[in-house]
């Protein structure tokens, strides 16, 4: 684990008090203790800051430490463990810290990289937590979820609220877990039509379809390199003749990842990948059209 994320940020003198789950799970579960130095994620007004917590007292309900910013000699060491056993995330008091404001959802917290919107359509199951975890861990700046034609699963706000719960603490444990300077934002899900829009300028919609609907690559989408992308996938079945309609209509471009057929979770990770390596390679590469 590379980071663990506070729930809030420290006062004017540095200090932070952690009590409840987020106590529970530094004192009780990895057994850190008084002197121990923690990389962490601190929340900002601005964007996250990545910082160090020294544990100065820890008491029977509650710990306290010393925030001071990560000095470079820090920022790959993975989170100290004295109980290598169990590694579980911490759940609860953390989870506010998911929707501060203005936090660096640039892909990856590269400067110079898009910001990434991942719509998906709603798939079956377990699925979604696959995908939100991995989207995470590769740096997405949002996760919605898309009420396809051919999607099955139809939450109602009830049913929405309490698996929302579960997916911010999914998306918790890949930040802490992967060490991302950004955490996403997850959305409510929503029908296609009415969240489609006609990209503007420095925005960039790509949906992704099984088979090659053109003959320009992410390549060729991709340089210059956009400020926001947008990028949509179909649930089990793929995206409809009407939907693929709706979005030709607002200019979004079809993507195409091979003549495998993938899975939905599969495909957002292809995706993802070869756009990162694109974001990191952009400049080396010279895009011919023909």
């Amino acid at each position: 684990m590379k980071q663990f994320i506070l729930p809030q940020a420290p006062d004017h003198g540095g200090t932070v008090y952690l009590t409840g789950k987020d106590y529970h799970y530094l004192v009780r579960v990895r057994r850190y203790a008084v002197g121990t130095i923690i990389p962490v994620l601190v929340p900002s007004p601005s964007q996250p800051q990545q910082g160090s917590l020294r544990i100065i007292e820890i008491y029977e309900d509650r710990l306290v430490g010393e925030v001071t910013p990560r000095t470079s000699t820090e920022e790959d060491r993975d989170l100290p463990s004295a109980n290598p056993d169990e590694s579980p995330s911490p759940k609860g008091d953390s989870e506010q810290a998911l929707d501060q404001p203005g936090l660096d959802r640039r892909l990856g917290g590269h400067p110079g990289y898009p910001q990434i919107h991942l719509w998906v359509g709603y798939p079956k199951a377990r699925k979604l937590d696959q995908v939100i975890r991995q989207a995470t861990e590769l740096g997405v700046a949002t996760i919605r979820p898309i009420l396809c034609d051919r999607s099955i699963p139809d939450p109602d706000a009830r049913g929405w609220a309490k698996k929302s719960q579960r997916y911010r603490r999914i998306i918790e444990e890949a930040v802490q877990q992967s060490g991302s300077p950004g955490i996403p934002e997850l959305q409510d899900p929503a029908a296609l039509e009415r969240v489609i829009m006609t990209p503007t300028d420095g925005a960039l919609g790509i949906y992704f379809h099984e088979t090659m609907l053109a003959k320009e690559g992410l390549h060729d989408y991709l340089c210059p390199l956009p400020e926001q992308v947008y990028l949509l996938f179909g649930p089990e079945g793929g995206i409809s003749p009407r939907e693929r309609r709706l979005l030709q209509e607002h200019s979004w471009q079809p993507g195409y990842l091979g003549n495998s057929v993938l899975r939905c979770e599969t495909a957002v990770v292809a995706a993802l990948g070869a756009i990162k390596a694109i974001c990191g390679e952009v400049t080396r590469w010279q895009i011919n059209y023909r």
